[in-house]
């Protein structure tokens, strides 16, 4: 005698109920952990967007054998979310003829005056500087250990002569009556946007700018600088390292951080482990060296 044996085509209620357990269980850490994982994808797609940012302005000053770089754009925000492509300028050299007076005294912001040999000169010049104080110019001395003053005021035209503020201490004024040189000045121009090139917008992740203690750099001019020269190193670096912390505009993903070495234009990447000195990575030997 043959005894049939019918075929399972359902689930117990057991079985169910297992199941739908699970499901529920899987949900609820999927709720908890995709905010944390889209803010991580986000930090991670933001950093890689600034490192092609900043490398190909670096590799377009190796090609073009003049400075290129890439400007953050601080809105005081504490995130910057900008970036915008630059290059630097000639440098202006006033021509055989003129003259540069700088004043007695030993303050921090002085007057420098600067005398050419017709008024068209002049005119030419103050066209070429920035309008405005602040504007990052740079008024620079071979001399007296290569002296550097940024220029602060909007220069004055008169006749012949150009004058404006300096700040940062001249080292080497003495006697009352100031002195004058006739040669081996000039003024190094702001960085200016590179034309034609749109600027590039990080909507997800922002740039925190830091160096290698973690102090805020100069944001002058509603913008960090980072210019690369001809052989790929940062121009006019004041730290050895720039770290330029990315980290999502909202939320509490671990942020991850971009060093930039000055003197090689190396970039490296790496993540913050929670609790760690942030900076460590720079300092134990791993990078390269400054």
């Amino acid at each position: 005698m043959l005894i049939h044996r019918s075929k399972r085509t359902g689930f117990t209620l057991v079985e169910l109920l297992v199941a739908i357990g699970i499901a529920i269980v899987l949900a609820g850490l999927a709720a908890l952990t995709f905010p944390n994982f889209r803010q991580s994808t986000a930090v991670t797609n933001s950093v890689n967007q600034l490192q092609a940012t900043l490398s190909v302005a670096k590799q377009r000053a190796i090609r073009d054998k003049l400075p290129r770089g890439v400007r953050l754009i601080y809105t005081g925000d504490p995130f910057v979310t900008e970036l915008q492509f630059i290059e630097q300028p000639e440098p202006i050299v006033p021509p055989v003829g003129s003259s540069l007076v700088i004043p007695n005294g030993t303050e921090e912001s002085w007057t420098a005056t600067i005398n050419f040999p017709s008024a068209a000169h002049a005119a030419d010049v103050h066209g070429l500087l920035s309008t405005t104080a602040q504007g990052e110019d740079v008024l620079e001395i071979e001399d007296f250990g290569g002296f550097v003053g940024r220029i602060v005021s909007a220069p004055t035209l008169s006749g012949a002569t150009i004058s404006f503020d300096v700040r940062d201490k001249f080292p080497a004024r003495q006697g009352s009556g100031g002195f004058t040189l006739f040669e081996g000045f000039r003024i190094r121009r702001s960085p200016k946007p590179l034309v034609g090139e749109p600027n590039v917008m990080m909507s997800k992740a922002g740039v925190l700018i830091a160096n290698s203690k973690g102090i805020a750099l100069n944001t002058a001019n509603n913008g960090f600088d980072i210019m690369f020269n001809a052989n790929g190193e940062v121009s006019h670096a004041v730290v050895g390292q720039i770290h330029l912390w990315v980290a999502p505009l909202t939320g509490n993903a671990q942020p991850s951080i971009l060093c930039l070495y000055t003197k090689s234009g190396y970039m490296a990447v790496y993540d913050i482990a929670p609790g760690s000195d942030p900076y460590a990575y720079s300092r134990d030997g791993r990078g390269p060296s400054n």
